[in-house]
């Protein structure tokens, strides 16, 4: 879980930067793209728009540290947070 929920922000294709605190317990993976349309891009800061996204593009954080994610396609964009440890799927 981030907060906020990425669900209640709008992410237009415009490369602007939401700011997510990580809260899951524990090292991470916030993984966006993980399959379909490249949509969303991911960072650690905001200092420039790096879109369009990848595929499967990734960072690791621990709790209470800061992602950044911004909108580069139009439509639904998939977001993963999987454990650092073993790659087990933590949430989508």
């Amino acid at each position: 879980m981030r907060t906020p929920d990425p669900t209640t922000v709008s992410f237009t294709n415009n490369g602007k930067w939401h700011k997510f605190t990580k809260n899951s317990g524990g090292d991470t993976r916030v993984v966006v793209n993980p399959s379909g349309t490249p949509r969303l891009e991911i960072s650690r800061n905001n200092n420039s728009n790096l879109c369009g996204g990848e595929a499967n593009d990734t960072v690791t954080r621990d709790d209470d540290e800061v992602v950044y994610l911004s909108g580069c396609e139009t439509g639904a964009g998939i977001i993963e947070l999987r454990r650092e440890a073993d790659n087990s799927l933590v949430r989508t």
